[in-house]
């Protein structure tokens, strides 16, 4: 019984990622099956631009948490001054956009940041249950308003759905760290200030997870923002059904992947570089395996309300499966790489998206646009794990992580 108690405790945190990935996911299924072509497109736009923009309106602040545990009175009275200027800068994007960016989005997002942060400070203090219920209780519970609206006849709005369960997410997170460590450096009169590589390390991370989101969403909220709904709302479809093996692999890989290597790189690193000579087999049988796999799921779910469209199924499959693949050499980096490497293989992120908006851009104007966001998807993708996968083994080679030999 104690055993059965002690694994249980080691697992919960991974149960409640794997749960929230899963409720979230047939949270997608359950609106773009059951909902209006408008209603889906606005939940698509949504959700992309949530995930995007709060990596960047954070500025990386949240991370520090991890890095210097210690200083989380002092990181908390930096990242309320950054989440001030991002209230102030969501304002004035809403009112000089006469109305584009709907209002809705700015305590959304601003929601969505707090609950980052909260996940960071209770994982820099070791309280993983915790960490990952803040992360991801609130997509348990959009996927019961979702249910609830759908099957029930509850009149409630994409942003109301978005909001309640989110600002729970906050109520939850005020319970769980109102105590000495968190936020009670806000009242005292002695706050150090952070140093300029603490900033400095908070503006890597920042370009990092943010084109890290960017890439992952950046198409949805193209197509969500600037085509018509039906093709938005057939795209989103598509998109979550070809796409969900690399949420679901690279998730739970990236989560337990990473201190697996620091603790034992000599057990697993030579696994890594054997499969990585393999790479085109495995890969080619992972993208058909997806493709099959995926069309025989969407014919299931939305069969007589969207046709698969055998173009973007093509191109989002094999999106999948270089997500799924890049979560390996990124794992070796967030190990063992330093910081000139790791600034290299953030640049080059920042480039791939940069790739991306603009053959996005290019589509929009030339009224192809969902060709050429999954182009420049693509070409995003293939240079991020291009970049990573070299960075990778230049880091095992250089300092003969396997068998005290370089690569």
């Amino acid at each position: 019984m104690n055993r059965f108690l002690y694994l249980f405790r080691r697992m919960a945190p991974v149960i409640i990622y794997l749960c929230g990935i899963l409720f979230f996911f047939l949270a997608d299924i359950l609106v773009s099956s059951s909902h209006s072509s408008n209603v889906v497109a606005e939940w698509a736009n949504i959700k992309s631009f949530v995930m995007i923009a709060s990596p960047f309106l954070l500025a990386g602040m949240n991370n520090l948490y991890v890095r210097w545990p210690d200083e989380a009175a002092n990181i908390s009275c930096s990242i309320i001054g950054i989440l001030g200027i991002a209230l102030f800068f969501l304002i004035a994007v809403q009112v000089l956009s006469g109305g584009v960016f709907p209002r809705w989005y700015v305590d959304v997002t601003i929601a969505y940041c707090i609950s980052l942060c909260g996940m960071s400070y209770l994982r820099a203090k070791l309280k993983f249950v915790l960490a990952q219920l803040q992360q991801n209780l609130w997509k348990i519970l959009i996927f019961l308003l979702v249910a609830a609206s759908s099957y029930l006849g509850w009149g409630v709005s994409v942003k109301e759905l978005y909001r309640y369960s989110l600002w729970v997410g906050v109520v939850v997170l005020l319970f769980s760290v109102f105590d000495k460590g968190a936020f009670v450096g806000v009242i005292k009169p002695k706050v150090k200030a952070l140093t300029l590589a603490q900033y400095g390390f908070a503006f890597q991370m920042m370009l990092s997870t943010g084109t890290m989101a960017a890439s992952a969403y950046a198409s949805v909220f193209f197509v969500s923002s600037f085509s018509e709904n039906a093709m938005a709302a057939s795209f989103f479809a598509h998109y979550i059904v070809f796409t969900a093996f690399a949420v679901v692999v690279s998730g739970y890989i990236g989560f337990s992947l990473t201190p697996m290597l620091k603790s034992a790189p000599e057990k697993y690193l030579p696994l890594i570089v054997d499969y990585k000579r393999k790479i085109f087999s495995v890969s080619f049988a992972l993208f058909a395996l997806n493709l099959f796999l995926g069309c025989v799921l969407f014919d299931f779910v939305y069969g007589g309300r969207y046709e698969v469209n055998y173009l973007w199924a093509t191109f989002l499959s094999l999106e999948c499966i270089i997500r799924s693949l890049y979560v390996l050499p990124t794992s070796i980096l967030g190990a063992f790489s330093d910081g000139a490497r790791l600034t290299s293989f953030v640049i080059l992120g920042v480039v791939g998206c940069l790739i991306l908006v603009l053959l996005s851009l290019l589509g929009i104007y030339m009224e192809y646009l969902v060709v050429f966001v999954l182009l420049g998807s693509m070409a995003n993708w293939l240079l991020r794990y291009y970049s990573a996968s070299r960075t990778a083994m230049a880091v095992i080679s250089e300092k003969k992580l396997i068998n005290n030999k370089a690569v």
